[in-house]
């Protein structure tokens, strides 16, 4: 096992693989041999590996025949390569399925167009790669929110849509049968660690990712489980955490656009405020979130543009 990756089973019959990304593994102990759901998977092989070697070792096949697992499906809850970076390689050597939602298929199958997106045209080089672009992989089942999953054991699987992060992102809630419930949130919400380190997380839909927020707050659980970072009981603080961050972000634009800006030199000044040193990634995924911030202030009237000598600026309304 990839000593980053950390494996707990906080309720019966379902387990947190934690790693650079949170997994989920959920098993329909009544079906034989016991159906194993995964929502997102870790974003490469030897981690997958590590994953399949914990489920195996917790279901072993008997010597006539009986017990063992099969993988029924990946749920992939949207197509970032760091959350769907293994699904392939599920799909290659379990024969699974993969669901995803509606909008999350076309980046699944096509990886490419995450990085076409995110850079605004053909990618650099440095982005044709596995932890920016996942192997491709084809999705077999696209979920809807009125999809529930009953499982033989009695157990309950609901897709809750949580877009904003991205298009069409969804958070997988799980109710076993001890009637525990537990809510993987994908990147709808962000743990304090990777809050407090990136501060600046990816956005695609500013506005959305506050709706989802607030949705998240008023989902009963007993165990939340973000995308990256610790799972945590109360989930209203964590919520809270991230709405900091985004109005924070927020705030510093229209501060800034007090005086007319390009996106160019707003980008260098919310990093200098933010202390972000600008490496490749950063500045091409920070730079991507700050037009999506742009695009929100926009359209709720707060900031206007206007081209100049062949310029585009922004600046605050008036």
């Amino acid at each position: 096992m990839n000593q980053k990756t950390d494996i707990t089973e906080p309720f019966s019959g379902v387990s947190i693989v934690r790693s650079s990304t949170n997994t989920g593994i959920i098993c329909d102990e009544g079906a034989t041999p016991v159906a194993v759901y995964l929502v997102d998977t870790t974003q490469n092989s030897d981690d997958s590996k590590a994953v399949l070697d914990f489920i195996e070792s917790k279901y072993p096949s008997g010597s006539d025949g009986t017990g063992g697992f099969r993988i029924k499906t990946v749920i992939v809850t949207h197509a970032h390569a760091d959350h769907c970076g293994g699904a392939a390689w599920f799909a290659a050597r379990t024969g699974c399925e993969i669901w995803s939602p509606k909008n999350e298929k076309a980046g699944i199958e096509n990886p490419f167009i995450e990085n076409s997106i995110i850079w605004g045209g053909f990618p650099l080089p440095e982005f044709r790669r596995p932890y920016f672009e996942a192997a491709e992989c084809q999705v077999t089942k696209v979920i809807t929110p009125k999809d529930k999953i009953q499982l033989l054991s009695g157990a309950k699987i609901e897709f809750v849509p949580l877009p904003g992060h991205h298009y069409d992102m969804v958070g997988v809630l799980c109710t076993n049968p001890d009637g525990k419930r537990i809510l993987f949130a994908a990147d709808a919400l962000f743990g304090r660690n990777h809050i407090g380190k990136y501060w600046i997380p990816f956005l695609y839909d500013v506005g959305e990712f506050k709706k989802s927020l607030k949705k998240l707050a008023g989902i009963k659980a007993d165990l939340y489980v973000p995308g990256h970072g610790k799972p945590v009981t109360q989930i209203q603080p964590l919520c809270e955490l991230n709405l900091i961050a985004i109005l924070s972000t927020e705030n510093i634009i229209l501060e800034l656009l007090q005086k007319p800006l390009t996106t160019e030199e707003l980008l260098k000044k919310v990093a200098d405020a933010n202390n972000i040193p600008l490496a490749l990634s950063q500045y091409v995924l920070i730079g991507s979130t700050i037009r999506s911030y742009l695009s929100y202030l926009y359209r709720s009237s707060r900031i206007r543009y206007y081209i100049e000598d062949n310029r585009l600026y922004w600046q605050i309304t008036t």
